[in-house]
């Protein structure tokens, strides 16, 4: 996501992230589903400059564990990033409290980031970046997904190198 994802300064980007929550919500359909949804919908987008699973990505996360300057204008962007998401939520859940929103938002960032941090301290963890993003975002929400959605977190996702 925002840490070690790929150029998230190009135009649209806003759009990219948008595109999960436009889709019409099923009745049964959480608000975490609807993050997951977003989550999935940004890890495997062809819109990057790009790709998640590029080498470069994986460098650019080392960089920003390294360099405390990258480090704090990572941290920056994770804030905005949670802002907007919950901002996003709660408008397409408007009877979701601002807490849980928040809170929901901040479980996943942090569970993706903390997997991002992860994959930068270890260079020969092998894997797609795109299915531990998603792996981290199923444990990050656990508990708040859908019946379907919650019975694979755990089971662990097949990383291809």
């Amino acid at each position: 996501m925002p840490t070690a994802g790929p150029a998230s300064c190009r135009p649209g980007r806003r759009r990219r992230w948008r595109t999960a929550f436009d889709d019409s919500r099923a009745p049964d359909e959480r608000p975490a589903d609807l993050l997951l949804r977003a989550v999935e919908h940004l890890a495997t987008s062809e819109a990057w400059s790009f790709p998640l699973d590029h080498e470069l990505t994986r460098i650019r996360a080392r960089l920003i564990a390294d360099v405390p300057v990258l480090r704090a204008g990572a941290l920056l962007r994770n804030s905005a990033l949670r802002q907007r998401l919950t901002a996003a939520l709660r408008r397409t859940c408007p009877d979701l409290d601002p807490l849980h929103a928040a809170a929901l938002t901040g479980a996943l960032v942090g569970a993706v980031d903390a997997a991002l941090e992860s994959i930068a301290a270890d260079a020969d963890q092998p894997g797609a970046i795109s299915s531990t993003v998603i792996e981290a975002a199923r444990f990050g929400l656990q508990g708040h997904l859908s019946h379907s959605e919650s019975e694979t977190v755990g089971q662990g996702v097949r990383r291809t190198p």
